[in-house]
């Protein structure tokens, strides 16, 4: 599964008459921020892993910086880590169609990633069906 599971966080804004705010995070941001980062980490991981390839390779089939890269490996990006087989499975899948058809499948992949991720209950929103 997913080492973290909490899906909506609270984000602390003090205004100018320094009165405390708060705001929940939309799931978009959400996702942008902790699930996005997550599942190119795998990626990187998967393509270095199974397929040989160096930091500069993986740079370029990502379309990222070499630092990107690193940044991923030494767990700066990419917060939580996957330890799902079977979502590991596929995302060496999505590895494979990407080497086979070209990083302009890296967007679908990434949400095909996520779709298996929400779908197994990895993360919810409120608005979704198995919340």
């Amino acid at each position: 599964m997913w080492a973290h599971t909490k899906a909506l966080t609270i984000v602390k804004y003090i205004n100018d008459d320094s009165n405390d705010e708060y705001m929940v995070r939309s799931p978009c941001e959400y996702v942008y921020w902790n699930v996005l980062p997550s599942i190119r980490k795998e990626f990187v991981r998967s393509l270095m892993r199974s397929n040989g390839f160096n930091q500069k390779q993986v740079a370029e089939i990502l379309g990222v910086t070499p630092a990107a890269v690193c940044q991923y490996l030494s767990n700066k990006r990419g917060d939580f880590n996957i330890i799902d087989e079977d979502i590991l499975i596929e995302i060496d899948k999505s590895v494979k169609n990407l080497l086979e058809h070209g990083s302009s499948m890296l967007p679908n992949e990434t949400c095909r990633i996520c779709r298996i991720l929400r779908s197994k209950g990895v993360f919810s929103f409120p608005s979704d069906p198995w919340f």
